[in-house]
């Protein structure tokens, strides 16, 4: 046998491997999908008529394979001594691959050692300007010693290195490192990212020449097994109003979307304007509200105040337990507590559709507009989704207004005319909702601290726990 591979992998440890998908998968789901293509790649190496050759940074145990470490300062370094290593073993074509290969095919290879017997050099194009296959007929060091190899440029800067080489390519092989990478595998096509919040990424993509959005979940706020498909099926179910996104393909949880997925419209528009779309908005909700719900496939919070406290309960206690805290959150923690734990036990008055996080962003709007952002829709009062949508926690969070009492009166009353309201429940929401907000950015912060990661909305939720803001939700609170 003369044709052998290299088959370059880090060890699939959580916290050392995919740290790129760190953003999208926690590290122990992104080891589980290393593993996962390890497998699944070295399976496809063994019926090829090749020698294969683990080359390993790091420490995991390969049965039936030989095993090599990983020699050099830098990944050119280290691939250049993998090949010289292997043609000193004699071997005549060695072609050098990746683990993280998410459509490999026998015949890519094989095409791949064809193409050696009649040029220098072949290899497989990846879609971040790299490449994913490198094949040679004898040591060439030169190919390696790029100054990065973290660019977008980075294949064609190997081919300037070797004009005196003959090149050949076989077809393009997708290799998962990014989100993006795997919105490509999942979508079959070439994804723009979109927009991230705190429990998905959404990517377009174009289907049959109309675009379409992946939305991929990165978690879950809400207690079902598979939050993705909860979330289609209420948009499903929501398709008849005309004031949601057609949803198309849904996708189960896998090792890819551990908490899966679904595809759906893109929508054309913008966010709402506090200042020139309240009563579009009231018109959107007092619909919604109005719906039908029977048959919805959504759970119902028989006592929402009483939920409400306890997820506020939850949040604080990471707060409260952290070395992160300060002394002027964790009072206006206990004030809330103080003020809000009666009467827990309340039910619902009325069975509506809530989405339960509303905010200007949840918005499209356009000649037709619409409510996205489906993470958590309850059958609840519509007084809850009133709340948390004219509250000062939601309407800073995504811009620098808060709606004055005459703007809150002018929505109220649009509103009212399709959908009655409780005052006085409204208010009892009002003030639970700025306990959820507050609580879920002492949680948020807690979360960015302990992870390292700061989320998208990091300096809101940092001026959220200061002292001038808080001032400003104590009063606003008492004023009620």
């Amino acid at each position: 046998m003369t044709n052998a591979i290299i088959f370059f992998t880090k060890a699939p440890v959580a916290g050392f491997c995919k740290t790129r998908l760190h953003e999208f998968l926690a590290p122990n789901y992104a080891a589980n999908l290393q593993l996962f293509l390890i497998k699944k790649n070295l399976e496809i190496l063994k019926n090829l008529q090749a020698k294969t050759f683990i080359f390993l940074d790091g420490k995991w145990e390969f049965e039936g394979f030989e095993v090599h470490a990983q020699n050099g300062e830098n990944i050119g370094q280290k691939m250049s001594s993998a090949f010289d290593e292997i043609f000193k073993k004699g071997y005549k074509k060695v072609l050098l691959i990746g683990s993280d290969l998410a459509d490999l095919k026998p015949e890519i290879l094989n095409n791949a050692f064809e193409i050696l017997d009649f040029k220098d050099v072949v290899f497989s194009s990846s879609s971040d300007g790299g490449y994913s296959l490198i094949g040679l007929k004898a040591p060439c060091s030169k190919v390696f010693e790029l100054e990065k190899f973290s660019t977008e440029n980075v294949l064609d800067d190997s081919l300037k290195t070797i004009k005196d080489k003959s090149v050949g390519f076989v077809d393009e092989i997708l290799d998962i490192d990014t989100p993006k990478d795997i919105a490509n595998f999942i979508t079959n096509s070439k994804c723009e990212f979109l927009a991230m919040g705190e429990y998905n990424l959404n990517f377009k993509f174009k289907n049959k020449g109309k675009t379409e959005i992946l939305r991929m979940k990165k978690g879950s706020q809400i207690s079902v097994d598979e939050p993705s498909k909860y979330e289609f099926e209420a948009l499903k179910f929501l398709e008849p109003l005309n004031i949601t996104p057609k949803v198309f393909k849904l996708f189960n949880k896998s090792v890819f979307l551990p908490y899966g997925g679904f595809t759906m419209e893109f929508l054309e528009g913008r966010a709402l304007d506090y200042k020139k779309d309240l009563l579009i908005a009231a018109r959107i909700l007092s619909k919604l509200h109005s719906f039908d719900t029977k048959n919805a496939p959504l759970m119902i919070t028989k006592k929402p105040f009483l939920q409400m406290y306890e997820e506020c309960l939850k949040f604080s206690k990471f707060y409260e337990s952290s070395k992160f805290k300060s002394s002027k959150v964790l009072e206006m923690l206990e004030f809330f507590k103080e003020h809000l734990s009666e009467n827990l036990d309340s039910e619902i008055s009325t069975k509506s559709v809530i989405n339960t996080e509303l905010n200007s962003s949840n918005f499209i709007i356009s000649k037709n507009s619409f409510i996205i952002d489906w993470e958590k829709p309850l059958i609840g009062d519509n007084e809850q989704d009133l709340a948390h949508f004219l509250v000062p926690t939601t309407t800073l969070f995504k811009s620098e207004n808060t709606l004055t009492k005459a703007q809150i009166y002018e929505f109220l009353n649009e509103y009212s005319k399709l959908k009655s309201f409780d005052e006085k429940l409204l208010k009892r929401y009002l003030k639970a909702t700025c306990f959820r907000g507050f609580s879920w950015c002492a949680f948020a912060y807690y979360q960015s601290k302990i992870s390292g990661i700061k989320s998208p909305a990091y300096k809101k939720i940092k001026e959220y726990l200061s002292d001038e803001f808080i001032e400003k939700l104590k009063r606003y609170f008492l004023e009620l």
